[in-house]
């Protein structure tokens, strides 16, 4: 308990950090109403000195002889030492059991090892997908670009052979007109 005055209101994860007890049965001690709780910011606030006493009362060790007495003094279905980022908050140093480190270390192994390399794998899919879509969206851009020179080049032979359509016809109109001259006819 090192630093901590038992006045003090804590969030129930801290208090239960320090006390060595569960949140989650803090929370169900406040629920109950074993425990006096008032709200704060973000959740209930616990007076340390409160879950001390309950601690003591219902036979669970503070964090401090937990320390002392390793998990033989933890009765049955309280939680194994608490360790990590709370611990520091609250100014502990908690050590965490060896069955605890074993499974975190079987988490780790088994489901995170595997998610974090699928994560990578995926990321590396996905950066090959975008540079395969940014290529084929330049060719894309390109065609469009020749259809358009296509389509220019297709309404100028239209037009030329418009050209060449009315004067051939004239042409051909010119030439009768000669025959028919040269033939005798009107």
């Amino acid at each position: 308990m090192n630093d901590h005055n038992p006045d003090e209101y804590l969030p129930v994860e801290s208090a239960g950090t320090v006390a060595g007890i569960p949140a989650r049965t803090l929370r169900s001690w406040v629920r109950a109403g074993k425990l006096p709780a008032t709200e704060g910011q973000r959740g209930k606030l616990v007076r340390l000195g409160d879950v001390l006493a309950i601690a003591e009362a219902t036979g669970r060790l503070p964090a401090s002889a937990r320390q002392t007495t390793g998990n033989a003094g933890n009765p049955a279905g309280s939680a194994d030492f608490v360790a990590g980022s709370m611990a520091g908050k609250v100014g502990l140093d908690l050590a965490v059991s060896p069955s605890a480190r074993a499974q975190l270390e079987a988490v780790r192994d088994e489901w995170l090892a595997p998610l974090v390399a699928r994560n990578e794998e995926l990321a590396r899919e996905n950066g090959r997908l975008g540079e395969r879509l940014s290529s084929t969206e330049r060719e894309r851009d390109e065609l469009r670009e020749r259809l358009a020179e296509l389509e220019a080049e297709q309404r100028e032979d239209a037009q030329g052979v418009a050209t060449g359509a009315a004067a051939a016809e004239e042409s051909r109109s010119g030439f009768r007109g000669w025959w028919r001259r040269l033939w005798g006819g009107s």
